[in-house]
C-alpha cells in the first residue's frame, strides 16, 4: 500500500494525529487531553477537546502547536534553549519574551518526506512529559498511511 504524499497539513492528517493521540491517552489511561493540529503557519487545521479535560489546558495545547510549527521545533528543544537542559547553560533565554511562545513540552512539528515542516501538533492535559510522547507515538503511527519522516 503506498502512503499518502503531502505538502501541507491537510485535514485527513490532522484526524489521523488526533486519533493516534486519543489512541495513546486510552492506552496508557492518561488524563483526557486537548490536542490541536495546526498548518506551518500556525494556523488551525483542527481541534479536539475531549471529554473531561482541563479547560485551561485547551490554550495551552493550542501555544505548544503554534511554538512548535512558527520555530519549527519542539517545545521541550524550546524550554531548553531558553532554560537550559540541566546540563547547558540557556542559550536563547529572550525566546520566553516572544509573545505567543510556550516553552513547555508537548508541541511537536511535523516533517514531511522532504523534511519540510507542514504544520505541528500540540497535546496538552496530562504531565508535560505525557503530553510530549503523546504527539510524537501519534506522528509514528501516521507514517503508517502518511509519507512522513
Amino acid at each position: 500500500m503506498s502512503k499518502i504524499q503531502v505538502n501541507t497539513m491537510t485535514l485527513a492528517l490532522a484526524l489521523e494525529l488526533i486519533e493516534g493521540v486519543k489512541t495513546v491517552q486510552k492506552d496508557k489511561d492518561l488524563p483526557p487531553f486537548n490536542i490541536t493540529v495546526v498548518d506551518d503557519s500556525g494556523l488551525l487545521t483542527a481541534f479536539n477537546r475531549q471529554d473531561g479535560s482541563l479547560k485551561g489546558s485547551l490554550q495551552v495545547s493550542q501555544l505548544k502547536a503554534n511554538s512548535s510549527a512558527l520555530f519549527r521545533l519542539t517545545t521541550r528543544t524550546i524550554k531548553d534553549l531558553a532554560f537550559g537542559d540541566g546540563t547547558n547553560a540557556p542559550t536563547e533565554p529572550g525566546m520566553v519574551h516572544i509573545p505567543g511562545v510556550l516553552a513547555v513540552p508537548g508541541g511537536v512539528p511535523v516533517f514531511n518526506a522532504e523534511g519540510t515542516v507542514i504544520g505541528a501538533i500540540g497535546v496538552s492535559g496530562a504531565n508535560d512529559d505525557d503530553d510530549e510522547m503523546a504527539a510524537i507515538t501519534a506522528i509514528e503511527k501516521a507514517k503508517a498511511s502518511f509519507d512522513l519522516q
